[in-house]
């Protein structure tokens, strides 16, 4: 940003009136008026009479109530202890008529015909603006066009009444124009807000307002780097971004979009929407591994048909969400879909199709998918000769299910006591 026009409205602000010598500024009581000296901000100030209390200086702080009291004190006694020689007013040499009549209607000792300000005491006739009004009577005390009860600026020039932050105080007459708490004279940016003062390249001119934010000598206006030194303005993508600021370097990205803000610009990110400021890539498939389904395996479709956030070239079970892919028994298939979940069987073989694999079926060419196994002898029911493992076989125990090894049958009705409900 070219702040130039900014700077020359500052110096422009600093121009009072009331001293001695165009423009109206003084570095010294020597530069004003007569009745007048300077004060701290390089203006001339009207002094207190010393025949009269009325005090017409400007108000220390320069605010755009301050003015002087309309409310005039009365008359003060006439000097005393003047020689003999000196004529007061009204005095008329012995030897002539009476004395002509001199009207003073303020009794400021001055002639109404010769006052400034006939009905407001002014003994020491200041005329801050010289336009012939004295200063208690001059309803515009700084000729500005602007009256003193609305001028935000009553004893300094402030014609558009500028009032940069807004603070009731002319810019003129501010002593704190950006309104960061930070006065004129100290403030490192006098006309941008900089609370902290920060001035990062330490030039004595804040960063709120330094032409040269990176002090590489390059003016910010035409740096494209204006916030890290790049003095040989390299720029090799030809973005009009320096390479030592560009997101992209080798990219031409001129808008410098970071989606996720990691300092890599989307165009060259490889997860322009997840962060990943190192853009790690061990599969090579040009998806960084902070955002690729399968960081170790290529995917570049990055197709996951369970939609469990885990790639088919990597899922452990391709067609069931498994998103830990838990895999007990270290066979390649996760116990999601394993069919033998502790037994490994990495070609899940299962030659009656029960869903109980080969490597875990207790009856491996007869279904049993619940694997039912009355006597727990690893035999499952439907292909163990002696189901209830009581030594008799099926084909002739009066109770298959039932353990009975003597095969009591008290009535005689083919079904032992065990198993009968009417015994």
């Amino acid at each position: 940003m070219d702040r130039t026009p900014l700077k020359l409205m500052l110096a422009a602000m600093l121009l009072t009136v009331g001293c001695s010598k165009p423009p109206a500024v003084c570095e010294s009581n020597a530069d004003c008026f007569e009745g007048a000296q300077c004060n701290s901000f390089g203006t001339c100030i009207p002094l207190m009479d010393a025949d009269t209390d009325l005090d017409v200086r400007p108000p220390e702080d320069m605010g755009p109530d301050a003015a002087p009291d309309a409310d005039m004190p009365p008359p003060p006694d006439m000097p005393r202890d003047l020689p003999p020689d000196v004529d007061m007013p009204g005095d008329v040499d012995a030897d002539m008529g009476d004395p002509p009549v001199v009207l003073d209607r303020d009794g400021d000792g001055v002639p109404d015909d010769e006052d400034n300000c006939p009905d407001h005491r002014n003994p020491g006739q200041f005329d801050s603006d010289q336009d012939g009004e004295g200063d208690p009577c001059d309803p515009d005390l700084d000729d500005d066009g602007i009256p003193d009860d609305t001028d935000n600026c009553r004893f300094v020039v402030n014609p558009m009444q500028s009032d940069l932050d807004g603070d009731g105080f002319g810019d003129r007459c501010d002593l704190d124009i950006d309104g960061d708490q930070i006065r004129n004279g100290d403030d490192n940016c006098p006309l941008f807000p900089n609370p902290a003062q920060t001035d990062t390249d330490m030039d004595g001119m804040g960063d709120e307002c330094d032409d040269d934010f990176d002090s590489d000598g390059i003016d910010d206006a035409i740096d494209n780097c204006f916030d890290v030194a790049n003095p040989l303005q390299e720029d090799g993508d030809g973005d009009m971004h320096g390479d030592v600021c560009d997101t992209c370097p080798l990219v031409s990205d001129p808008l410098q979009l970071d989606a996720d803000a990691d300092t890599v610009g989307d165009v060259c990110d490889n997860c322009p929407q997840v962060s990943n400021a190192s853009q790690n890539n061990n599969d090579g498939d040009t998806l960084g591994n902070a955002c690729d389904n399968c960081p170790f395996d290529t995917n570049q479709n990055q197709a996951d048909t369970d939609n469990d956030g885990v790639g088919n070239v990597c899922d452990n079970c391709i067609s069931k969400s498994n998103i830990l892919q838990t895999d007990s028994d270290g066979d390649g298939v996760g116990n999601a879909c394993d069919n033998c979940p502790l037994d490994a069987n990495p070609t899940q073989g299962d030659s009656d199709n029960d869903g109980a694999g080969n490597a875990c079926d207790n009856c491996l060419n007869l279904a049993n998918p619940n694997q039912d196994d009355i006597d727990n002898d690893g035999i499952g029911d439907p292909c163990d000769p002696d189901i209830d493992g009581d030594g008799v076989a099926n084909a002739l125990d009066n109770c298959p299910v039932d353990a009975n090894a003597n095969q009591a049958d008290r009535d005689m009705d083919g079904i032992g006591d065990v198993c009968d409900p009417t015994p």
